[in-house]
């Protein structure tokens, strides 16, 4: 019978320590950084062109969003971001790094990237495609599925990736910020309606505020007034219609 309960006396303190150790053990893999989907940018991918400016630029700052994973740290620490052989875009040509350095105490980063139009970018659109390197610090972090807020505080699936790509041109193509509102108010997208709108209202993002913009419904209604306007103006100078690269009909 001794033998029996030095047994289970055995058995029970082999659980409760077995307990203890997986209570005590915590998260060791390191820290990680993946590129995560914001509000605008719901891929892999951000498309950027000089052609959308309001006032024409000759280098902008485009901001890539990094995803931190493990503890954030009371320091700020440094990453590394390494270039994929595939990417047509030449650093010191097309784009050049900022200082790559994490924030203290943060999860999340819009890490700035500096881009520059050349002469050929009115035909050619030149790709960065990145990854994290590990450099003792930070390594590629695990992607995967992740909850992200809008900017109406609004829950909304999302991704992270191991890989970002960015897209630079002077080409007219469209933008992230198009989304399913703007098309609902004004029309679908052509890059002739998208630079009309741009050259009238003096603006390139048309978002309403639950879709992560500022304009709310009497916005959009002074802007109606506005484009109709100029449309009519267009049509009393040139005496048709302005039509769109696809023969279409503008109108708001």
């Amino acid at each position: 019978m001794r033998k029996i309960q030095l047994y289970y006396s055995f058995v029970l303190l082999s659980i409760i320590m077995s307990c203890q150790k997986d209570k005590l053990s915590v998260y060791s893999a390191g820290s990680g950084l993946t590129f995560a989907e914001t509000t605008d940018i719901t891929t892999d991918s951000l498309n950027y062109t000089f052609a959308l400016n309001i006032v024409p630029k000759e280098k902008d700052t485009v901001y890539i969003p990094l995803m931190l994973t493990g503890w954030p740290s009371e320091q700020e620490r440094e990453f590394k971001l390494d270039i994929d052989p595939i990417s047509t875009a030449k650093q010191g040509i097309h784009f050049d790094f900022t200082k790559m350095s994490f924030p203290a105490k943060a999860v999340t980063f819009l890490y700035p990237i500096v881009v520059y139009k050349t002469e050929n970018m009115n035909k050619e659109i030149f790709q960065l495609k990145l990854k994290v390197a590990d450099n003792g610090i930070f390594q590629t972090g695990a992607s995967g599925n992740y909850v992200k807020v809008t900017a109406n505080e609004f829950p909304k699936g999302a991704r992270s990736h191991s890989s970002f790509k960015l897209n630079i041109t002077s080409i007219v193509s469209k933008p992230g910020n198009w989304t399913s509102d703007v098309t609902y108010y004004f029309g679908a997208y052509s890059s002739e309606r998208l630079l009309f709108m741009i050259q009238v209202l003096g603006i390139n993002d048309f978002r309403t505020v639950p879709y992560g913009g500022k304009y709310i419904y009497a916005d959009i209604i002074n802007m109606y007034q506005k484009l109709n306007i100029a449309l009519d103006a267009y049509e009393a100078e040139y005496g048709f219609r302005k039509v769109d690269e696809n023969g279409q009909e503008i109108s708001f």
